[in-house]
């Protein structure tokens, strides 16, 4: 026999066969059990929950991960409708959108429901849902649903302080804008929006759109603050007027600033615009009756002034003249008593003359103290400087406190008489201030000027003006010298501290001040 060991024969061909057959048929099984485990544990210990519903809404498999969401075991939900776990606001979403999952085999849906915890809570849940034909069961839905309660509240309160700004901005009507430099695109607020007029109209996104609501005049300048501040990586303020979608022109108040990238470099503005344009016509309205109200007290002072003069007149030409007239009477009666008595006997009665005659000159000086404190003649023939200076050492002379006065004032143009009367006046009365109440042994006197601001300051060494007796609504004298320096276009500032005295000062811009020609 010829034996050939490449030969096979049939039998052992078809063993052979089979024994290849059963392997592959093992190794596939094999493969479906183990792909069967990985995906049981991939299931079981993913992090979202994966659950599987019937048609009609039962769960029909619940993912282990569920317990630790919503706190229920799996197997005490398995069965359930899921329905009733969801939110009564979801309830009917969910309807609807199930329903198309089962009509439309193709259909995927993206979600987003409250699903109540053991606890009674609700927490937030978005979902991917997709139909499926189980072989065994037949179709049902497959859901894969994700914890994202955290998120939702972030984005609530989120949504939260976007609103509240957003109110915020209506009520102070301030809006806010965003130029990314790199795009060019302008991000503007929704009361930004208002404030321009484009809510209803279409928005404009980027910065040249922005510049047309400029108004022509206004568009040069706001563009050199804006460079500036790129080249200086500073904030920036800036006022200019806008012409809204409507014709409108309003005011609008910019505060910006510059933001850097890493490497330094500006990579965007954020700015607010707020909407001053009631603020400013309330402003001018304001300065237009400042203005009214400075003519008005300055014809006031005017008033006072020439009734002051018109007293000061009646008294020295009527009282003065009448004593004067009263003295020399006198005299003439002590004259002719001495012919009549005696010279001896007319002699006893000296003292008491030369007492009347004492009398006579006291209440002659106090008339022309008063006719002087009512109208100085120092006001009209002498310059501020020398005024002040005579002012002060009539106030040494007369409470004898001791009075220095110091000048750095060589502006060579004397001021018109009623800005010096007014100043005049606010000297007066703050001299009369510290006789009256510092308790002082020292003051001084300082006037000043230099090419922006005129200065006049008082000090003294007394007990010191209490802070709320500054604006006490019955301290008359400290009232009218702050109208006096309102009239002249100044102000007057009074500090005072405790044992260590009070400060008066009133300063006024030199472009308030009227001078002679």
């Amino acid at each position: 026999m010829n034996t050939n060991n490449n030969q096979r024969y049939p039998a052992e061909e078809n063993y052979i066969g089979n024994q290849l057959k059963q392997r592959l048929e093992i190794d596939e099984a094999t493969k479906e059990y183990l792909s069967d485990i990985r995906l049981k544990t991939l299931v079981e210990n993913a992090l979202d929950v994966i659950m599987i519903l019937n048609t009609d809404g039962t769960i029909r498999f619940l993912s282990k991960s569920a317990k630790k969401i919503s706190g229920n075991d799996p197997e005490q939900i398995v069965g359930k409708n899921i329905i009733d776990y969801l939110h009564p606001s979801d309830k009917g979403k969910f309807k609807t959108r199930f329903s198309a999952l089962i009509q439309d085999k193709t259909k995927t849906d993206y979600s987003n429901f409250q699903v109540k915890h053991k606890n009674g809570k609700f927490r937030y849940f978005e979902s991917i849902s997709k139909q499926i034909v189980d072989p065994e069961d037949g179709p049902c839905v497959m859901v894969n649903a994700r914890d994202v309660t955290i998120n939702a509240f972030s984005q609530q309160v989120l949504e939260k302080s976007k609103e509240q700004l957003s109110v915020a901005q209506k009520i102070a009507q301030v809006g806010s804008w965003e130029w990314d430099l790199r795009q060019d695109v302008v991000r503007w607020s929704k009361e930004l929006q208002r404030i321009y007029g484009t809510l209803k109209g279409r928005l404009i996104t980027d910065y040249r759109g922005f510049m047309r609501y400029l108004h022509p005049g206004d568009r040069e300048y706001f563009t050199s603050i804006v460079n500036k501040a790129l080249d200086d990586k500073k904030q920036f303020q800036i006022e200019y007027r806008i012409i809204r979608t409507d014709g409108e022109e309003r005011k609008i108040l910019a505060r910006g600033e510059v933001i850097l990238d890493e490497k330094n470099v500006p990579e965007k503005i954020i700015a607010t615009g707020q909407d001053i344009t009631d603020l400013k016509n309330a402003e001018r309205h304001l300065m237009e009756y400042s203005e009214q109200l400075k003519t008005y007290n300055a014809k006031q002072d005017m008033i006072i002034e020439n009734e002051r003069i018109q007293i000061a007149r009646d008294i020295h030409d009527e009282l003065g003249q009448m004593l004067a007239v009263l003295k020399m009477d006198v005299f003439l009666l002590k004259e002719n008593a001495q012919q009549a008595m005696g010279e001896k006997l007319a002699a006893g009665f000296n003292d008491d003359i030369r007492s009347i005659f004492g009398r006579f000159d006291t209440l002659i000086n106090s008339v022309q103290r008063i006719t002087t404190n009512l109208r100085p003649e120092v006001i009209d023939d002498l310059d501020l400087v020398e005024a002040v200076k005579w002012q002060c050492k009539e106030f040494e002379r007369h409470y004898s406190i001791d009075c220095n006065f110091v000048s750095d004032y060589s502006y060579k143009k004397d001021m018109i008489k009623e800005y010096k009367n007014s100043i005049f006046r606010i000297l007066q009365q703050a001299l009369k201030n510290i006789s009256e109440h510092a308790e002082a042994t020292k003051v001084k006197v300082k006037i000043a000027m230099t090419e922006d601001l005129f200065t006049l300051k008082v000090w003294d060494n007394g007990s010191g003006i209490k802070g709320d007796e500054v604006m006490h609504p019955n301290s008359l004298g400290l009232l009218s010298m702050r109208e006096r320096s309102h009239y002249l276009g100044g102000d007057v500032t009074i500090v005072g501290k405790k044992n260590e005295g009070t400060t008066v000062t009133l300063e006024i811009p030199v472009n308030e001040i009227i001078f002679k020609y």
